[in-house]
């Protein structure tokens, strides 16, 4: 009994502390989990994601928002099942999508600290000592800033495994049987190669940009150890777990995959700019400026300047602590160093090393932006690896000297209790912008609103694509979703993928006259709209007045005047008296017609304007693609005007699976029109010219023709 309580009294002690310490970090918020810890941008969402996961059983779908389309996610592939599955089991227990958030979050701190725990101690590091650093490296600024916002991001507790997947191949621990047949399946399981395995699976299932950090460790870890054992199985290995990662990647967005072939990708979601590796690369200098001002005024200033001055941006989280930042100072003066001190020390200098050189701004990062893919972007977010081993190099360091000092192991201790009190007090403080008060007046106000009986759907205003655009005056992005985070039973109209007909329908109707949202809204099925204030510059004054002129009644408003409802009961009646159920019916049927959407493919540029005409510069190929959303055929017109850049005349072919048609074309205006039936989906056209090419010495484009003014009516 004395013996297995003192194998789990560490355990239980990290367990213990650690809570304390996140309920201290988290002090304003109580021990209360029904407040979200963050109440802003990502964290809204994933808010609403649990939500939707709460009451659809998935996270790729949800009925309840993009009203009356509903949501789906199948152009914004993720790897985040790990996180998913916690939040499958834990839903079990509690239906609040705010508490699961909150208990995921607290979650990851605890297995933070109990990994890193046993990780260290596999390195036979001091009981003590492993217990501090794993402390350190749970309560990392890192974790805090990141929050539930980028929740995926806070579940760093597979690094340190990691870390020891990357020990056993730089010290060539994996083997290769001769014979295969005299592995047993019980010795595989305990296996390393088997562990790692397990691993590999997990960071694949952890997002993309842990797993992107690993891949590149893993194959310098490989190239080196091949390099000093002379064996080249350990590069070999490093190429076997970077497939796992891969494969599993691949599994975890084969849904998307799918979709993506069978309607195409949508070239509006998740667009990455080559320079944006550059632009989020990560910056030594904020390796080392603390999240705090320590109450010191210069270095409050100093921090002011430089977020004045630095010319890219941030996401402030690289922020290494005291004992981080020191622990780097070492791993970097340790490459200069002519005897190896520690071999693993010598190891996470290595990594280190090559985090820097692949993620500063400028770095390796920015050329893989350039010739590979832009898709991994924010290089800085390596700061938690960098951090991670940057404490166990100390930590690796400061073992030998405890071991040495065995007879002064009260002073060490509490040293250690009094340099964990420091990094605690070091830490960033959680983002509460307003975050209590703004809750329960959303709240509150959603409450109101489903009292009010105005129907099922909300129509909310103003229109804001999703995901990820810039702000509509102070609305940010996912905002929109803070009404059905709180509400019970109603379908709100934010939430659907920006590039899709669905979306462009909804763009549309909010850009119309007062009166006719009104009209088009309370046809279309829509019980109430919902404005959200900070939206517009005027605070939402003249649309207000204008809604309550045409309604004849005045709005629901919220504790904090930010949110405003009108409810669309009584002239949803009035509608009825004028038109007739019936012909209410044909006019939903009509209103909720989907717009016909068109793609500029490859080929095409980038739409320019002189506020009077549009075009699109075209190469000698190049193809438009129509997209049919609604569930029926649809007989369209195609109506553009075409030129070429000089006098001469020359052939443009247009072609598709039901017509072909060949005009001549120069630079005078020729207009083109084309009735069409469109079946359901995609419909190409393509475009074929042998125009001279215009000589434009400046633009690096192949400009042959261009494409004005393109419509498509419906007949």
């Amino acid at each position: 009994m004395m013996n297995l309580l003192k194998k789990t009294a560490p355990y239980l002690f990290i367990f213990i502390v650690t809570i304390l310490t996140f309920f201290y970090v988290y002090r304003s918020y109580g021990f209360n989990l029904d407040i979200p810890y963050s109440y802003q941008g990502d964290a809204i969402w994933n808010i609403a994601g649990v939500k939707g996961f709460i009451e659809n059983g998935k996270f790729i779908e949800n009925i309840n928002t993009g009203a009356p389309f509903g949501t789906n996610y199948y152009d914004y592939p993720g790897s985040e099942s790990l996180y998913k599955i916690f939040i499958f089991v834990l839903i079990f227990f509690v239906k609040n999508p705010v508490v699961v958030l909150n208990l995921y979050y607290l979650l990851t701190f605890i297995l933070t600290a109990i990994i890193s725990y046993i990780v260290l101690k596999y390195f036979k590091i001091s009981t003590n000592l492993c217990i501090f650093a794993a402390l350190i490296i749970t309560f990392l600024p890192y974790h805090i800033k990141e929050n539930i916002g980028h929740i995926s991001l806070a579940s760093y507790y597979l690094i340190p495994l990691t870390v020891l997947v990357l020990h056993w191949i730089f010290t060539n621990q994996f083997s290769i049987k001769n014979n295969f047949r005299e592995i047993s399946l019980s010795k595989f399981i305990k296996s390393k190669i088997f562990l790692s395995f397990i691993i590999m699976i997990l960071v694949a299932n952890n997002g993309i940009y842990y797993s992107f950090f690993t891949i590149t460790f893993l194959i310098l870890a490989g190239i080196i150890a091949s390099i000093e054992y002379k064996d080249i199985k350990n590069l070999f290995y490093s190429f076997l777990f970077t497939a796992i990662i891969v494969v599993t990647i691949l599994i975890n967005v084969s849904p998307n995959i799918i979709h993506q072939f069978k309607y195409g990708r949508n070239p509006n979601i998740a667009h990455r700019y080559y320079n944006e590796p550059e632009y989020y690369g990560l910056k030594i200098i904020e390796l080392f400026i603390p999240v705090t001002n320590f109450g010191n005024d210069y270095v409050r200033k100093f921090k002011e300047r430089y977020t004045n001055f630095t010319l890219t941006k941030s996401e402030r989280s690289s922020y290494l602590g005291i004992i981080g930042s020191i622990g780097f100072i070492l791993l970097i003066l340790n490459l200069f160093s002519k005897k190896s001190f520690d071999k693993k020390i010598d190891y996470l200098s290595y990594l280190t090393l090559w985090a820097l050189l692949l993620s500063v701004a400028t770095g390796i990062g920015t050329i893989v932006g350039y010739l590979i893919s832009s898709q991994i972007r924010v290089y800085a977010r390596i700061s938690i690896f960098i951090n991670i081993f940057a404490v166990f190099a100390l930590v690796f360091l400061l073992d030998k000297i405890i071991k040495k000092n065995n007879k002064r192991k009260i002073l060490i201790n509490t040293f250690l209790i009094i340099v964990y009190v420091f990094a605690i007090l070091d830490q960033t403080k959680p983002d509460e912008i307003n975050a209590k008060g703004l809750y329960y007046s959303d709240k509150s106000f959603v409450e109101k609103i489903e009292k009010s009986g105005s129907g099922s759907m909300i129509f909310q205003l103003p229109y804001k694509s999703f995901p990820e655009s810039v702000p509509v005056n102070r609305l940010i992005d996912y905002d929109l979703f803070r009404p059905y985070i709180h509400s019970k039973n109603l379908k709100w109209s934010y939430g659907i993928i920006k590039g899709t007909p669905q979306d462009q329908w909804i763009k549309t109707i909010s850009s119309l006259p007062a009166d006719q949202i009104v009209e088009k809204t309370t046809l279309a099925g829509y019980g109430g709209i919902y404005i959200d204030t900070t939206g517009y510059i005027d605070g939402g004054k003249e649309l207000e007045n204008n809604l309550s002129r045409i309604l004849l009644e005045k709005p629901i408003k919220s504790n904090l005047n930010d949110l405003i409802f009108f409810n669309l009961k009584n002239y949803q009646q009035k509608l009825i008296d004028q038109y007739g159920k019936k012909e209410m019916g044909d006019k939903k049927k009509q209103i909720l017609t989907l717009p016909i959407l068109v793609e500029w493919n490859k080929g095409f540029y980038q739409e320019e304007t002189n506020n009077v005409n549009s075009w699109h510069w075209s190469s000698n190929i190049s193809s438009i693609t129509l997209v049919n959303d609604n569930p029926e055929d649809k007989n369209i017109v195609l109506k553009f005007s075409v030129t070429a850049n000089y006098p001469e005349y020359s052939n443009l072919k247009i072609s598709s699976k039901s017509f072909t048609k060949n005009i001549k074309i120069n630079r005078t205006i020729i207009n083109f029109e084309k009735k069409i039936k469109l079946s359901q989906r995609k419909y190409q056209i393509n475009f074929d010219t042998d125009s001279k090419k215009v000589i434009a010495p400046n633009d690096p484009r192949d400009l042959y023709f261009r494409i004005y003014n393109l419509r498509v009516e419906y007949q």
